[in-house]
């Protein structure tokens, strides 16, 4: 890769491996399979966290000033939205396989959420408060449930309505 990339917050992959996008700093890259810089994105904050649908057609990346931000395969934006007015970090994102819902977790040093967006940026579940920190969130294909590995040793499943599910052990600092 030709491009210097300093501060590495988040990576995804399209299914066909032909699409690779990088948060780092204030930017989103996207890559094409032998590294070629394809073209970036500047976000209003830091960029947090990305996520690729399985087509490589929808990137979805956050920041830590509340943003969601969906782009196109060329880099256009196609919407971005405020998703809390607190100062929050909006540090991590996952995408249906289709591109049509994306879930992601929020963390301040007081509360905790979770929430899923439609593909044109409307509510599906609006940032519902969790009891437990964010590490890291996971989408099914068809968007219907999410999982929620926390920062501590649980990992949650929970529907799209944001009702918990189901609750088992994990292994403490774990990643989903």
């Amino acid at each position: 890769m030709g491009t210097y990339l300093s501060s590495i917050r988040g990576v995804a992959i399209s299914y066909d491996g032909k699409c690779i996008a990088v948060a780092s700093d204030r930017y989103v890259y996207f890559f094409d399979e032998n590294g070629g810089e394809l073209w970036r994105y500047t976000t209003i904050g830091n960029a947090e966290d990305v996520a690729v649908s399985a087509d490589g057609e929808r990137i979805v990346v956050v920041d830590d000033k509340s943003y969601v931000n969906i782009l196109d395969e060329k880099g256009n934006l196609l919407w971005d939205k405020k998703v809390h007015e607190d100062y929050i970090i909006t540090s991590h994102v996952a995408i249906s396989s289709n591109g049509e819902r994306m879930c992601f977790g929020m963390n301040n040093l007081y509360w905790y959420k979770v929430g899923i967006l439609d593909k044109d940026g409307n509510w599906i579940l609006k940032p519902t408060s969790i009891d437990y920190g964010v590490r890291e969130v996971a989408m099914t294909k068809d968007g219907k449930f999410i999982a929620v590995a926390s920062q501590t040793e649980y990992i949650y499943l929970l529907n799209d309505k944001g009702k918990t599910l189901d609750t088992f052990k994990g292994i403490k600092g774990l990643s989903a």
